[in-house]
Formats: C-alpha cells, structure tokens, sequence
C-alpha cells in the first residue's frame, strides 16, 4: 500500500504524448483473417475478432482478442502504453493457454514492429505490422525463432477495421 494514499488519487502531471496518441491508429473493432506458416507453407486457418480501446486517461491500450486457430479457441489481452523514461513502447501480454510475456514495439511511418522473448508459446517472437493508408487495414507478419537470430515464417495475417 502507498505510505500517501492520497497519491493515488493524484492527477497525472502531463497529458497523453504524441507517442501515445500514435496508438490511436490501433483503436477500434477489426476482424481478422489469415493462416498459420509451417516449413513454407500455409497451415491452419486463423479468424479473430480483436478490438483495441483506449484505457481511462489515454495512456495506455487494451487489445483483447477472441480467435480460431485451426481447431483451437485462444483469447487474449495485451496491453500496449508508451513508457517516456525508456522512451519505448512497451506490451504485455496474456492469453487462455497460459501464456504471458513482454515486448518492445517501435514505430516507423505506419509500420510497427512487435519483438519479445517468451511470448505466446514460443522462446522469441517478432510481429511487423503495416497499416494501410486510409487507417482501415493491417497486414501482419509473425516469425518466431529458438535463438532470437534466425527467424522463420509463423503466421500472416490481415486485420480489417469494422467500424
């Protein structure tokens, strides 16, 4: 418990960042389709519903997911927020299997790039994300590797804004 339990309920000092409001290209509803990669070639087919919702205060993202991956049901919730000490972003996730992890996310123009270290079932985890032009599409790239060094194709998918 805080020693000043006034504290809590404190104001922030300093409003939503630019960098935070970068993640506005996340909110909404979107559905989503793609397949999983093994050796090469198209697996097991993937539809999700996810939305992305602003937390109170506009610091910080929730993302909750609820797919089919093949035969498998997974849901999930991540997390997505700016950190201005490391000055990254920074995710955490978590998800119906047990499954929990962190990642750094860095942006450029309006392609993201996910990567962590036990995430989602697997020792390293790397997501690109390119947002379309008019805001209303994303296609994704997920690769995963033992290493962190070698990488190798894990699922393509394209997120498709609802609202």
């Amino acid at each position: 418990m805080p020693r000043n339990p006034s504290a809590v309920a404190e104001k922030p000092t300093d409003s939503p960042s630019v960098e935070h409001q970068r993640l506005q290209a996340f909110i909404g509803s979107w559905q989503t389709d793609g397949c999983t990669i093994e050796d090469g070639e198209p697996k097991a087919s993937i539809h999700s519903n996810d939305v992305y919702e602003w937390l109170p205060g506009g610091y910080f993202v929730a993302h909750r997911w609820h797919s089919q991956i093949g035969g498998a049901e997974v849901h999930g919730l991540e997390v997505i927020g700016y950190d201005r000490q490391a000055q990254t972003y920074r995710t955490q996730f978590f998800d119906n299997q047990g499954h929990a992890g962190s990642e750094t996310l860095t942006v450029d123009g309006r392609t993201w790039r996910w990567i962590g270290h036990q995430v989602m079932g697997t020792p390293w985890h790397r997501c690109t994300s390119t947002v379309s032009e008019d805001g209303r599409m994303m296609n994704a790239r997920h690769e995963r590797s033992d290493d962190g060094k070698n990488w190798t194709p894990w699922m393509e998918i394209t997120l498709r804004r609802d609202d």
